[in-house]
């Protein structure tokens, strides 16, 4: 699961910033609260240099470098532990973002989902896609 730190800004281009076109289609944001801890293998700063790679990993908007790095650290947990995830700067804005094993089911916990196309998210999507140099195809907020 890819996750982002506490702003819909991340979401949006994590999903939409290869376009920068924001459809919203039945986009949904979700709410998340963990449950315990997490056990997350940082790859911001010398993060990345520190785990065996360059910090370029997660700068790569094709996602075919990185997520083969990803899957190396999964599968190396002797080298890594046993890591619930990665903790990265997006490749487009370079804020906080996660991507969740599997191994973190039973930490994460959905409290809250709500429709992109919300009339609650509308100033915060236009904003945020106006922030990132993108544009929202226009929509009827629900």
């Amino acid at each position: 699961m890819y996750a982002a730190a506490n702003t819909l800004s991340c979401c949006l281009v994590e999903v939409f910033g290869d376009t920068k076109v924001v459809s919203v289609g039945d986009w949904e944001v979700a709410r998340l609260k963990s449950r315990r801890e997490l056990t997350l293998l940082e790859l911001r700063g010398s993060g990345a240099m520190r785990a065996g790679s360059v910090a370029s990993v997660t700068k790569d908007s094709s996602r075919r470098l990185s997520q083969l790095w990803s899957r190396y650290f999964y599968e190396q947990s002797f080298l890594y532990k046993l890591v619930d995830g990665l903790v990265y700067s997006n490749a487009h804005n370079e804020e906080i973002a996660y991507a969740l094993y599997e191994r973190a089911e039973d930490a994460i916990e959905c409290v809250g989902i709500c429709k992109l196309r919300s009339a609650a998210l509308r100033t915060e999507l236009l904003s945020s896609a106006a922030e990132n140099g993108m544009v929202v195809e226009p929509y009827e907020a629900a």
